[in-house]
């Protein structure tokens, strides 16, 4: 019975720290906003969560995060829920099978996802719609830099999940 209870108050501590990234997400940025910078923070925590995690546990959470994501969001309905589904079951698989579990392959794997992530997005919904001139300008000025910015935060966040995941297994 320990075990379930501190495994239930994990997952209201994943699923809080999701909802606070969420809001984030939806929020003015005053810090990068100026630089025209736009972090990602729940990609970061996502590949975090996902290394820690079951294939099926990180996928479901990826799941119903893109799904918060997409409700909020202009631009195609299912976006970034079948982007984050892809991108958690990736991670879990890799860390399992192909990376060791520390900082060095998370800080590899969320680069990874990250830049994925933005070069989808421009292929989706700017690589077609602007001139070639000013899709250079999205890749290198604003997509580029958000990459960079957004897998610094997988430093707070691997460390957390792995706190939680000793705690989780005792």
């Amino acid at each position: 019975m320990k075990n379930n209870t501190r495994n239930l108050c994990i997952a209201i501590i994943n699923g809080f720290f999701f909802a606070i990234l969420i809001i984030f997400h939806y929020q003015d940025n005053m810090i990068f906003g100026n630089l025209r910078l736009n972090p990602f923070s729940l990609i970061p925590f996502l590949v975090a969560f996902s290394m820690f995690n079951k294939e099926w546990v990180s996928t479901v959470a990826a799941m119903v995060v893109g799904f918060f994501i997409d409700s909020g969001s202009a631009q195609f309905s299912a976006f970034h829920t079948f982007l984050f589904m892809i991108l958690a079951l990736f991670v879990s698989f890799s860390v399992r099978y192909l990376f060791n579990n520390n900082i060095k392959s998370a800080i590899v794997l969320s680069f990874g996802s990250a830049f994925l992530y933005f070069l989808v997005r421009w292929l989706f919904f700017y690589a077609f719609e602007i001139t070639s001139k000013d899709s250079l300008f999205y890749l290198m000025y604003y997509a580029l830099p958000s990459v960079l910015i957004t897998t610094l935060f997988i430093f707070p966040f691997y460390f957390l999940e792995r706190k939680l995941d000793k705690m989780k297994n005792g």
